[in-house]
């Protein structure tokens, strides 16, 4: 267990400074190891001020239902307080924490929580009746230091899988964050690296034999669109119509949606709140088709994509 304390203070001309202590602790329970490391320096946390938890990879993989329970039940802790998994065991942070990195990670974690999207926070991942269900963003250190490098999916108490790249990028588009989002396609000329701005997905039930089918459509534009080998940049510029490359891109965009959707509507979870429009459609219906099984059928959500390359 970690302990992570920002201290601001006064530096040279009155400027601002923020340094970092790392106070650890350990115990046969989680109570006992952050008791540990709350006593092992003069001062008691307030525990209110704190925005971020992170879940080590092995503590997210064998408790994580334990460890949101115990902060969602404590009084003091922050009730939106975002919850990452940390590739990182407790010599790595340490080792962070000594390299003078580790503070900038967390103010800029704690900045990018007014984004939409860009985390979980523990009431969004709590417990429910099927045990922790989810998604939660995966940090990892890299060059930049710690970022956030796909989602963790949740079932059943289990960590049922990660996405990564672009099925991250939809997932984010699902979960509300509103930012442009990359996007690589293989095409005959080679790899084409494209930005989709304003990208928005519209909801709508409608009934297809006599069933409800819920319909999600991603639309977005593309205006920047590059070559992956800059000597066919110019060929990139002029290759194809651009109606016949939207049709490919959107094509390419709704395999993976459609893939993604299905991959998480499951009856172990469903981490998108899909299930929310359904019961807003027809609450009796929702509800028993809920108690007989039948909600979670195939078909139930149709996803695709309608781009337009500028």
């Amino acid at each position: 267990m970690g302990l992570a304390v920002l201290e601001e203070g006064e530096g040279e001309k009155g400027a601002q400074t923020t340094d970092l202590q790392l106070y650890t602790g350990s115990g046969d329970t989680l109570a006992q190891a952050l008791r540990q490391a709350e006593t092992s320096q003069t001062r008691r946390p307030f525990y209110a001020q704190n925005q971020l938890l992170w879940v080590g990879r092995q503590a997210a993989e064998q408790q994580l239902p334990e460890v949101l329970d115990y902060f969602a039940a404590e009084q003091a802790s922050r009730p939106n307080m975002a919850v990452y998994v940390a590739d990182l065991d407790l010599e790595e942070l340490e080792q962070l924490a000594g390299e003078k990195g580790l503070q900038e990670d967390i103010l800029r974690l704690e900045s990018s929580l007014s984004r939409a999207g860009s985390a979980r926070m523990i009431y969004e991942v709590q417990l429910d009746r099927q045990g922790a269900g989810g998604l939660v963003p995966l940090l990892e250190p890299g060059e930049l230091g710690l970022t956030v490098q796909g989602l963790a999916l949740y079932r059943s108490q289990a960590l049922s899988g990660l996405l990564e790249g672009q099925q991250a990028a939809l997932a984010g588009l699902l979960l509300g964050q509103k930012e442009s989002m990359e996007w690589i396609e293989e095409t005959d000329l080679g790899q084409l690296r494209l930005r989709l701005d304003s990208p928005t997905i519209q909801r709508q039930i409608c009934t297809e034999n006599g069933q409800p089918v819920l319909q999600l459509v991603l639309r977005g534009t593309v205006r920047d669109l590059s070559a992956a080998d800059p000597s066919l940049q110019q060929q990139a510029a002029g290759w194809q119509s651009r109606e016949e490359l939207s049709r490919q891109i959107s094509q390419s965009v709704t395999g993976q949606l459609q893939q993604l959707v299905d991959q998480c509507w499951q009856p172990e979870g469903d981490p998108f709140q899909l299930g929310w429009w359904f019961g807003a459609w027809d609450t009796r219906w929702y509800y028993d088709a809920l108690d007989s099984g039948s909600l979670y059928q195939p078909g139930r959500i149709e996803a695709w994509a309608e781009i337009r390359v500028m």
